[in-house]
C-alpha cells in the first residue's frame, strides 16, 4: 500500500523543520 511520492510544500517544511520528519516520509514511502 505505497502512496505515490508527491510531497506537498507543507510536507517539505515539516521535514526541514524536524529531522525525524524525513523518517516519517520514508515510512510513508514504505522504506522503513
Amino acid at each position: 500500500k505505497k502512496k505515490p511520492f508527491a510531497p506537498t510544500i507543507s510536507e517539505f517544511t515539516r521535514i526541514r523543520a524536524t529531522k525525524s520528519g524525513i523518517f516519517d516520509l520514508l515510512k510513508d514511502l514504505g522504506v522503513y
